[in-house]
C-alpha cells in the first residue's frame, strides 16, 4: 500500500553555458521542493509528513535534463531529504559525453525500493549538425517493491 503514490516531476534547467542561472535555478529547485507540497497536489515528501498529514507516504522522483551532475556538495542533496543522483557522474547522457539528464529520488524511495535505472541508446543522435532524435539518450526507471529489512531490537 506504501509504495502506490508518485510524483514524477520532468524538469529542464539551463545549458551549461549559463551555468550560473542554471545552479541558482536547480538549488533553489531542491531547497523548495519538500515544503512546497501545495504545488504537488499536497503530497507529504517525507514518510514523517505523509503520517502527520494520516496519508500514505508519496514516493518522489525529479528527472530529466539538469544539464550538469548535481554533486552532493553543491546542491546539498543528502541535508534537503535526497538520495544521490542514480546515475554516476561518470555516466554519459548526451552526445557530447556529459553527465546531463539524471534521476534524483526522496531518501526514503531509495531505502524502500529496488531501483533499476539505465541510459538508452539512440540509433543515430544529433551532434555537430548530424542530424538525430536528439542530442540526450533517453532515460529509463523501474522501480520494484522488496522485502525490507526489520528493524533491529
Amino acid at each position: 500500500e506504501c509504495n502506490k503514490r508518485w510524483v514524477i516531476t520532468s524538469v529542464h534547467f539551463p545549458p551549461k553555458s549559463k551555468a550560473n542561472e542554471r545552479d541558482t535555478q536547480l538549488a533553489a529547485f531542491l531547497e523548495t521542493y519538500a515544503q512546497e507540497s501545495s504545488t504537488r497536489l499536497e503530497t507529504p515528501f517525507t514518510p514523517k509528513g505523509a503520517k502527520d498529514a494520516k496519508q500514505t507516504q508519496v514516493h518522489h522522483v525529479i528527472c530529466g535534463d539538469l544539464n550538469c551532475y548535481p554533486d552532493k556538495e553543491t546542491f546539498r542533496l543528502e541535508a534537503e531529504g535526497y538520495a544521490q543522483p542514480l546515475l554516476g557522474e561518470h555516466v554519459s547522457t548526451s552526445s557530447g559525453g556529459s553527465s546531463y539528464d539524471n534521476f534524483i529520488v526522496s531518501k526514503h524511495t531509495e531505502s524502500s525500493l529496488t531501483l533499476n535505472r539505465e541510459v538508452l541508446e539512440l540509433e543515430l543522435m544529433a551532434k555537430g549538425g548530424v542530424d538525430g532524435l536528439s542530442d540526450h539518450s533517453p532515460i529509463a526507471l523501474v522501480a520494484r517493491e522488496t522485502r525490507v529489512v526489520k528493524k533491529k531490537k
